[in-house]
């Protein structure tokens, strides 16, 4: 096969794009290299409280026990506690709202989150003064126990009020499903054996509505109890019976027997008002 120069030409125009542009089609713009994209920042991990130069503080927000469904467990007897935990961001806000520990009630829970997403708090710092995150937990005790259906009114036992013994005690207890006081234990002594009896022997013949939780299940609740003797106030009745009776001879004799039966690093100051009270009198 024989081709004239002309067609060999024509042949390699077509084939390999030589000629002037208005007979060929351009060449392809040259193709950029992709890129690298800088990886995604990883957000740093919160802080925990212990590594916190200021801790955040609540500023505004829902409290819990203003919420309705709160208030409806306090009005049908219930009561538990809720503790949510949530991360504390550098503005204040609460991110990851999650609950630990449930009250068992659905409802109950997820208003407290939503309660919780409105809380502003002053911003968490670290050491350095920088504004950092942190993680957080939120406990709360919802409802105010069973009631107290019977039991002997708390009174001075014999001799104590002649002795001058003073001072206020706190019993720690069990209340059972069946609505009866258990191990119950003497928390915070008053420094009188005769006092802390009273209360304990108090809280013993006492009865109490059934217990029920947040869920409404019958559930033991623990209680604590406090009473403060002192004659400024009758014995922890009538503030104005009390200073009727109180002088200056009956709180000098308060504060003798206090100072012989408690440790000094353990006296704490009669209230400025029972004094006054006493010399007012005298």
């Amino acid at each position: 096969m024989t081709m004239t120069k002309g067609k060999l030409a024509c042949a390699l125009v077509a084939v390999c794009g030589y000629g002037s542009a208005s007979q060929a089609d351009p060449l392809p713009p040259p193709q950029q290299a992709p890129q690298a994209q800088p990886a995604p920042q990883a957000s740093p991990e919160p802080l925990p409280p212990s590594a916190l130069g200021v801790r955040p503080q609540f500023r505004s927000g829902t409290m819990p026990d203003s919420l309705p469904e709160v208030l409806e467990a306090e009005r049908l007897g219930r009561s538990g506690r809720v503790v949510a935990e949530a991360i504390v961001t550098p503005a204040g806000t609460l991110t990851a709202i999650t609950i630990l520990t449930s009250s068992g009630d659905p409802k109950l829970d997820a208003a407290i989150i939503a309660a919780l997403t409105t809380w502003r708090l002053s911003s968490p710092m670290d050491r350095n003064g920088v504004k950092v995150a942190t993680r957080a937990k939120f406990p709360f005790a919802i409802g105010r126990g069973p009631q107290r259906l019977s039991g002997p009114a708390f009174a001075w036992p014999a001799g104590a009020r002649e002795a001058f013994h003073n001072g206020k005690v706190t019993v720690k207890f069990t209340i059972g499903i069946d609505g009866v006081p258990a191990d119950i234990k003497v928390s915070h002594p008053s420094g009188s054996s005769l006092l802390d009896g009273a209360l304990v022997a108090a809280v013993t013949a006492s009865r109490y509505a059934v217990p029920a939780g947040l869920d409404g299940t019958p559930s033991p609740f623990e209680a604590a109890m406090s009473w403060e003797f002192s004659q400024a106030d009758s014995g922890a009745g009538s503030y104005i019976e009390g200073m009727g009776k109180y002088a200056c001879r009956t709180f000098v004799g308060e504060q003798d027997w206090r100072s012989s039966a408690v440790p000094a690093a353990q006296i704490n100051d009669t209230d400025f008002y029972y004094f006054m009270a006493g010399a007012a009198l005298l």
